[in-house]
């Protein structure tokens, strides 16, 4: 978010640009806060970006004239008196929170986020690590996640200078200057879209997807160094009004599954560089450079650093942030952002210092400091921390068996042939099973409570799972992409060709899901899928749907261990969750056949719509959809202990496994 004025030029300086800078992180505040507040705000990552293309280009082009090159050195010496100071004092703020709000794993990763976003790298860290997988933790709760635009500017600034002076000293022609801008910003655009299905992460973070909007901002400071394409007067009030409006309503109607940093935030680039083009002379310039819109933009790149973290820890501690507390959080990053800039940022930056003691106080010095530190807290937790331990063992006792604890599990995000003949999908190990549990997510979830059934009753099973695959013969689509991927046909072909080799086959999936997507076809590929099975001779069994417990956190046992205030089993013990229709649905299908039928285990977790992730104590849900293996084991265990009536048909199965023998 760091823009910059230009340097020794007093009579350059445009309070127009603090407005913009000020409407810009006002945006991504807002839209961090609460997104369906504004739901286009983090397009104001992408207005500062051109901005600081404008700016830096203009300061080093006025450079280039004044001296026919660059001084690099001098150039980078500035860009870290502007940015380090604020920079390095939001690092180790938010270190020291850390320290008291975080688990030892968590702050293991901040820790690491922490030295790539000291050197430039922080988009390149997320890249390779920010996981996006379907059990992917919030990356709303990282807490300098927000440091990746910072990342891509200075990245940029390493190349541009010497890409700009090439421009300039070798292309006499003003024409060719501005085609090979366009080409550059135009293969940068095609880029972005073009890995945005395939590769968003990419398309997000990295330099080459956003280059296209710090150009753009270059392109901006060469036509105006070039002369003014606006003769008239009305000419500008009209190019001026227009950016305003394209911004205005990108910020209000461009959302997160537009496709960003795609086409879909042109307008939003667009309107800006208009804007940068003519509002000096123009009343949208004139409303930019009101007082208060000023302040706040000089407060903009404090604020920025400041405001992310604090809502970043309010969300890791799971406090809700409703609109007087998202009051609030602004109000305190306004006066951090206020503390920062008068008693850090600006002094540092504007004190008289020596080039190599720039480099080396504003630079150097800290980041020794901060990988000192980064290197014995990593030592110190891994040597023995007690609460890394309690991590260690919450992530073999609760987190899906794909994951950790259940080595039987075969949960697959991408299915392959060879899992239906491998010997650790069976349950117990190393015995010939007679029952197929098959399925997406939901179906592995189910681990835990039938291999405390297969115990019980005598009988063995083989799990197979493909995530978000449905397991049914019949239909394409279901309104989910999923459904149609080749691995998943494959995955549903093969098991249809398989299940002739068991006596029970035990479905289950988010049904609810599908249902909702096609409540038109659903129902009938369902039944197509449950009459082939039954009229095999199979005993056939639908588990179904679990109550939803919204708003459910896993970590929250985890993170009590941290903060006491936390209350979890209180939170999410008395949750409303209605019946569903879906499994409504089960039942009539299952009605049709004798040897079909339907396990819920609904009873165990709830009192008429009132339920809770928590049973005897202990959590049983993975996220609002998915038990953890502990849970549902202890489900499993519960169902015995109470005799449940719906039992039955594993005592069926546990008896004609022993008579069969």
């Amino acid at each position: 978010m760091a823009s910059e004025k230009v340097l020794s030029v007093p009579d350059a300086y445009r309070a127009d640009i603090d407005g913009l800078r000020a409407i810009a992180v006002l945006s991504v505040i807002i839209f961090h806060v609460n997104a369906s507040y504004l739901p286009g705000g983090f397009l104001g990552v992408d207005v500062v970006l051109v901005i600081s293309g404008y700016l830096i280009s203009l300061l080093l082009m006025k450079e280039i004239d004044n001296r026919g090159r660059i001084d690099f050195l001098a150039f980078y010496q500035r860009r870290i008196k502007r940015l380090f100071p604020a920079l390095v004092f939001t690092i180790f703020m938010t270190l020291a929170a850390g320290l008291i709000l975080l688990t030892p794993a968590d702050y293991l990763n901040l820790m690491s986020s922490s030295v790539w976003a000291t050197f430039f790298s922080a988009n390149i860290h997320f890249l390779l690590t920010l996981d996006t997988g379907y059990f992917a933790a919030d990356s709303r709760e990282m807490p300098l996640l927000h440091l990746w635009s910072l990342g891509v500017e200075e990245q940029f600034y390493l190349l541009w200078p010497f890409v700009l002076m090439l421009l300039l000293n070798k292309m006499t022609s003003g024409a060719v200057r501005i085609i090979v801008l366009v080409a550059l910003i135009s293969v940068s655009l095609i880029l972005a879209q073009c890995l945005l299905k395939n590769a968003p992460t990419f398309a997000y973070f990295m330099l080459p997807t956003r280059a296209w909007e710090l150009l753009i901002g270059a392109l901006v400071a060469l036509l105006s160094r070039q002369g003014n394409y606006f003769s008239r007067s009305w000419m500008l009030e009209a190019v001026g009004l227009l950016g305003f409006v394209m911004l205005a309503v990108s910020l209000v109607l461009v959302t997160e599954d537009a496709g960003v940093p795609g086409i879909a935030a042109a307008p939003a680039v667009i309107g800006t560089a208009l804007m940068l083009m003519v509002a000096p002379a123009t009343w949208i310039g004139k409303i930019l450079s009101i007082r208060v819109l000023r302040i706040i933009g000089l407060l903009s790149y404090s604020a920025y650093l400041m405001h992310w973290p604090l809502l970043a820890f309010a969300r890791y501690s799971l406090l809700d942030i409703t609109l007087w507390l998202g009051l609030g959080f602004i109000g305190l990053t306004f006066a951090l952002a206020a503390f920062c800039y008068h008693y850090i940022e600006k002094p540092l930056r504007h004190c008289s210092v020596s080039r190599l003691r720039t480099y080396l106080f504003y630079f150097l010095l800290p980041a020794v400091l901060l990988l000192l530190y980064v290197t014995y807290m990593t030592r110190a937790i891994h040597s023995g921390a007690p609460l890394l331990e309690a991590f260690s063992q919450y992530q073999q006792i609760y987190l899906p068996g794909s994951r950790a604890g259940i080595s039987s599990s075969c949960l697959a995000s991408h299915f392959s042939n060879e899992q239906l003949e491998e010997d650790r999908c069976v349950i117990p190990y190393q015995t010939t099973p007679t029952v197929l549990l098959v399925g997406d997510s939901n179906a592995n979830h189910f681990l835990g409570m039938m291999s405390v059934l297969a115990d019980h009753y005598k009988f063995s099973f083989r799990n197979i799972s493909r995530q978000e695959c449905l397991m049914l013969f019949y239909g394409d689509s279901l309104g989910s992409p999923a459904f149609d991927q080749d691995n998943c046909v494959l995955f549903r072909d093969a098991i249809k060709r398989h299940y002739s080799a068991y006596t029970t086959v035990i479905l289950a999936a988010d049904w609810e899901r599908y249902y909702r997507r096609d409540p038109e076809h659903f129902p009938v590929y369902l039944q197509q899928t449950i009459d082939e099975l039954a009229n095999s001779g199979k005993t056939v069994i639908m588990m179904a749907k679990i109550p939803t417990i919204e708003g459910y956190r896993f970590e929250c046992w985890q993170r009590r261990e941290q903060l006491n205030a936390i209350d979890c089993e209180s939170r999410f013990s008395d949750v409303v969750s209605p019946p569903t229709e879906v499994n409504a649905l089960l039942r009539e299908v299952a009605s049709r056949h004798q040897n079909v039928s339907v396990v819920d285990i609904r009873d165990v977790l709830c009192k008429a719509e009132r339920c809770s992730a928590y049973l005897d104590g202990v959590p049983v849900y993975l996220d609002s959809n998915h038990l953890n293996q502990t849970g549902s084991a202890l489900i499993g265990n519960q169902l015995i202990k109470q005799q449940d009536s719906q039992l039955k048909i594993f005592q069926f199965i546990g008896a004609n496994t022993s008579h069969s023998k």
